[in-house]
């Protein structure tokens, strides 16, 4: 895996260049902004996959998804959050791309005990994780989801690895605006950005999760760290994704001071 900063007149620029006019182009093409929602959506076409999504570290989540394209790729990226096992943290936290051509073979399953059988019930068979980094500086990983087994061949993984050098444009780009605002990467209470028209501020991507921990932590009398544990228990022990779990919370129809 080579860092994504490449000299200027390189197959890997020329493919930048060209996954970026395909980014580009879509977005205009349906009035969007090019953002990385776009990036996910023009990367789940070209790569032919079912989806995409983009996931940055995250305190006391360890990673939080703030764009994607296709339902597939929101589930297993929150999954793997509920759970605390799973190939984007394992890429976050190693800096490694991971290829897996089928999460159901015994070798996956037992790599990721929880998340492995868990994927495969939500329909996960193949995927590519590739790591956001500028050499040790991680950003985030762009995950790639296949409901068929066999994962990307080797032109697509370079595509994907060309879309991980546009997000972390992206990223920086945004970042760059957020720190100039004085706010952190992932700030969203007491922000002067805007929510975007689909009611997310920049760089958020389920506040109600944020907001049930804080709930919570009232509730008990606890620290913010042991309330979103005690979040993320109750919704493993309930098969739920986390962020089902906060939303009844946050309306009041859950309560964790009931019992």
């Amino acid at each position: 895996m080579t860092d994504f900063d490449s000299p200027a007149d390189t197959p890997a620029a020329h493919r930048w260049a060209r996954l970026w006019a395909q980014v580009a182009d879509g977005a205009a093409g349906r009035g969007d902004p090019v953002d990385l929602d776009a990036l996910c959506r023009a990367a789940a076409g070209q790569l032919q996959v079912s989806a995409v999504a983009l996931s940055v570290p995250s305190s006391g989540l360890g990673a939080e998804m703030i764009a994607g394209y296709g339902r597939l790729g929101r589930v297993a990226e929150e999954l793997q959050v509920t759970i605390g096992e799973g190939p984007s943290l394992e890429t976050l936290a190693s800096g490694r791309p991971l290829l897996i051509g089928d999460l159901a073979a015994a070798e996956s399953q037992v790599r990721w005990p929880l998340f492995g059988p868990a994927g495969v019930a939500v329909g996960v068979c193949s995927l590519c994780v590739v790591p956001i980094r500028i050499g040790a500086a991680r950003f985030g990983v762009l995950a790639a989801y296949l409901d068929r087994p066999g994962g990307l061949d080797p032109d697509m993984l370079a595509d994907a690895i060309g879309y991980g050098a546009i997000a972390l444009e992206l990223l920086l780009d945004r970042l760059d605006e957020r720190v100039a605002a004085g706010q952190g990467l992932l700030d969203g209470e007491g922000s002067d950005y805007e929510p975007d028209r689909r009611g997310r501020r920049p760089l958020e991507d389920h506040p109600e999760i944020h907001q049930a921990t804080g709930m919570i932590a009232v509730q008990l009398g606890v620290d913010m760290p042991t309330a979103l544990l005690r979040l993320r228990a109750r919704a493993f022990t309930e098969a739920r994704l986390l962020s089902e779990l906060a939303a009844d919370v946050v309306s009041r129809a859950v309560r964790f001071d009931d019992s």
